[in-house]
């Protein structure tokens, strides 16, 4: 048998080097955004977009998101995409060609626009890793842990701010809007959290049988959102939660436990309770429209309710 020296030779196979760990990045700046990022306040100094010193804070990890894709597709030649692609960058271009018309005010739309399209270079940067199940997992738990926090400080905002708080809420309206500065934003964010926690509360076995302490988390996000939901007055909250519940209704019954369904359906129902309480001695109530005609706060947006 004859035995060649290849080594240190032309004829020497090249390996392949191994590739930088970028999904870890890409994770790392999600799960900076969320965490972090988005629960940055700062006074309102007026403005709009990037003017804004709390929407700056929140894209500086969202770039390094999209950086990191783009970066990916760079490095190995290949360009990642499914039908859902092209379908949302046809709606993309869709939404952009009003720019053109001829009275239109371009220079007014061009944040709203750079929102669009960044968030279509999101979509499309995190199609371009391949996520073990884990990784897809953290992603979600990224959000559910942002849910949490901004519940806790929208409980913070209506039970225990004071009249010439700092940051500037109105005790009189008394619609904790969070982070987002705006009750409908913040709604629409906790429904999502509440839709979520049902679906990685399936996704969770025990380990062996007994309760870890992700399964605590998981159940408290109904009790802290649906009061708050109801504290919040927006039908845009309501409808969401109650359609996404009753969508994670079938497949709970058929992923999770029984003792998952039987202690979610309790948490639900727990939430529930403390909402009628709270609606008995608030003014916030589902039949009660008194809420919509008290003026809302005039500050801008927040750039995490993309």
């Amino acid at each position: 048998m004859t035995v060649l020296q290849l080594q240190g030779t032309k004829l020497e196979q090249k390996r392949i080097s191994k590739p930088l760990p970028l999904v870890r990045f890409f994770l790392a700046s999600v799960g900076l955004l969320f965490i972090v990022a988005m629960h940055y306040f700062q006074h309102n100094p007026g403005g709009s977009g990037l003017e804004l010193s709390f929407n700056a804070a929140a894209w500086i990890p969202f770039s390094v998101a999209i950086s990191c894709g783009l970066l990916e597709i760079c490095r190995q030649k290949v360009w990642r995409y499914s039908r859902m692609t092209l379908l949302l960058f046809s709606c993309c271009v869709l939404l952009t060609l009003p720019v053109f018309y001829p009275n239109a005010d371009g220079f007014a739309a061009s944040n709203r626009l750079l929102t669009l399209w960044a968030g279509f270079l999101f979509f499309t940067s995190l199609q371009q890793f391949v996520f073990t199940h884990s990784q897809r997992q953290r992603l979600l738990w990224f959000i559910t842990i942002a849910v949490l926090i901004e519940a806790v400080f929208g409980w913070y905002q209506f039970l225990w701010l004071t009249a010439n708080n700092r940051f500037g809420y109105d005790i009189i309206a008394n619609r904790p809007y969070g982070i987002f500065q705006q009750p409908n934003v913040m709604a629409s964010f906790l429904a999502t959290g509440l839709v979520i926690a049902a679906y990685l509360l399936a996704r969770l076995p025990r380990y062996r049988g007994k309760w870890v302490w992700q399964h605590m988390i998981l159940l408290a996000v109904p009790v802290l959102t649906i009061p708050l939901l109801v504290v919040l007055n927006s039908r845009t909250g309501w409808l969401g939660a109650t359609i996404g519940s009753l969508l994670m209704l079938p497949y709970l019954y058929r992923f999770a436990a029984k003792y998952q369904q039987r202690m979610w359906g309790l948490m639900l129902l727990l939430g529930l309770a403390l909402a009628w309480q709270v609606s008995s001695t608030t003014d916030s109530s589902f039949f009660s429209s008194s809420a919509y005609h008290i003026r809302q706060p005039t500050l801008n947006y927040d750039a995490a309710s993309l």
